[in-house]
């Protein structure tokens, strides 16, 4: 859910940065949302990873016997 909510949040910015981009703004707010998106995507994969991890830990060792 985290991650929808991270590419529904990272594909407004990106939009929103684009118009900007369009009203003679110069690609600096475009380069910024560009930048935030990517730090989204990489938080969302590092969560992932991390409560992957986790679920791991937490399996119950005798469930496979």
């Amino acid at each position: 859910m985290k991650i929808a909510l991270y590419i529904m949040v990272g594909s407004l910015f990106l939009i929103a940065s684009f118009f900007l981009y369009q009203n003679s703004l110069g690609a600096i707010p475009f380069l910024i949302g560009s930048i935030f998106l990517f730090f989204l995507v990489h938080k969302s994969q590092f969560a992932s990873k991390k409560e992957e991890k986790t679920s791991i830990k937490n399996e119950d060792p005798n469930k496979n016997q």
